[in-house]
């Protein structure tokens, strides 16, 4: 390690970073031994059950020993941060008054990309007067006269980046009450119905078409290609205008799918935006009560299985915005991976179609399509629609959906202020 002040007063650190995927022998080594081990069980017992779960356990190692270097080099710079503002930290607490003092340091790195690629690194640093002080590392690559060096801008910024001070600032109700009383209730506009139709029955063909001809239009695609391709390598050899028109020609189907892909594909970020959102607040309860059920842990039916998936997806979906929000930003397959411009604008169609008005118009509406069905079989051929436990559970948990809605809006209108309850109370008492 190698440290200088720079010409403009900052401080340079010089070492030898470790880069990710050191000593592959490690790996290897790994790999054999898991391998091994499976060998062994197919030997012993003629089985191979273990083959899934190593594979499972190599993920794992292979990607904490790609990072492991760069955790190393991440010590080393927290490290020498960490020393240089503690000889300079005093220096910025005065201009804040003597009774300011450090509560807490946090380092950030911010990142872009499935690749992690670093942006920016920073020191943050919470006083007790709620400022958070941003101290910033850069990196230096490497040029002809200089190898890598790492630059630490010695004078500090208040912090305005939202998401680094939600990563160093502790939960707060009172903040978080502010936020709620300052935020502005966003109200979202329905899709065109016409262009969401089209876009679905542009879907819906293509899946006809494959399902019913799955075949045959497989086979007539690929020699469409090949006949493609072999025209069009022809007349880049030979510069045939008649093999270039005819290769023109058979470039439109090409242009037309094309077309047809990027008309669907709004179509398809709405439908699976809600089709994840299934798979998490209904299925994953699902999947849970029926684990639980399967290793003793509770025993319940399955129509209380169907009724508490019901109560818990629909209650998530509505009434908790930021954990759907979340989810979809750093979960889902439509999230913004900062490797194409169309994808910001994918996550922000699947965050607008996910706002808690509209998922509770559809939850309002499938409850609706539901016991209506259930309704007239149940009336008109006095049998249930499933059977009579299931449609009781959903009519049930519909009920719990309704009363919570309700009870939440209502809760808006409560005459109930804390500290004037709280004062009213304390005369009584001395009273």
């Amino acid at each position: 390690m190698k440290s200088w002040k720079l010409e403009n007063g900052n401080i340079a650190l010089s070492y030898d970073m470790r880069e990710p995927m050191e000593n592959k022998w490690i790996i290897v080594l790994v790999g054999v031994l898991f391998v091994l081990l499976a060998l062994m069980e197919f030997v012993f017992l003629g089985t191979w059950y273990s083959v899934l779960p190593l594979c499972v356990l190599f993920f794992f190692v292979f990607i904490y020993w790609a990072l492991y270097p760069c955790k190393y080099n991440d010590q080393i710079e927290k490290s020498w941060m960490n020393h240089n503002i503690d000889l300079r930290l005093h220096n910025e607490l005065e201009k804040y008054g003597k009774h300011v003092h450090e509560v807490r340091r946090k380092l950030v790195i911010d990142t872009k990309g499935t690749y992690g690629i670093v942006t920016g690194t920073y020191m943050l640093v919470l006083l007790s007067n709620g400022i958070v002080l941003e101290y910033e590392l850069k990196y230096h690559r490497p040029d002809e006269s200089n190898d890598a060096y790492c630059e630490f801008v010695k004078n500090p910024v208040k912090c305005t980046n939202e998401e680094h001070l939600k990563k160093i600032q502790r939960f707060s109700w009172k903040r978080l009450l502010r936020r709620v009383a300052n935020s502005e209730i966003i109200h979202l506009n329905l899709i065109f119905v016409s262009f969401f139709l089209i876009s679905a029955c542009l879907i819906g063909c293509l899946l006809w078409v494959f399902v019913h001809f799955s075949f045959i239009s497989f086979i007539g695609i690929i020699s469409y290609i090949l006949i493609y391709i072999a025209i069009k390598t022809i007349n880049k050899k030979r510069k045939n205008i008649v093999l270039g028109k005819v290769a023109k020609l058979l470039s439109l189907p090409f242009i037309l799918f094309g077309l047809w892909i990027k008309i669907a594909q709004p179509a398809t970020v709405i439908i699976f935006s809600y089709f994840f959102l299934v798979m998490i607040v209904f299925f994953l309860p699902l999947i849970l009560f029926q684990g639980l059920s399967l290793i003793g842990f509770i025993s319940i039916s399955i129509p209380t299985k169907i009724f508490l998936t019901f109560i818990i997806g629909s209650i998530l979906s509505v009434h908790c915005p930021n954990i759907i929000r979340k989810l979809v930003k750093n979960y889902s397959p439509l999230r913004n991976w900062e490797n194409h411009k169309y994808e910001a604008i994918q996550e922000e169609l699947s965050l607008y179609v996910l706002h808690p008005s509209n998922i509770c118009f559809f939850l309002y509406f499938i409850y609706f399509v539901i016991l209506a069905i259930s309704g007239y079989t149940q009336i008109q051929y006095h049998q249930p629609l499933i059977t009579t436990d299931i449609d009781s559970s959903i009519l049930k948990a519909f009920l719990v959906f309704i009363a919570f809605t309700n009870m939440r809006g209502k809760s808006k209108e409560v005459e109930l202020d804390s500290k004037e309850l709280l004062t009213k109370m304390i005369k009584l008492i001395n009273s």
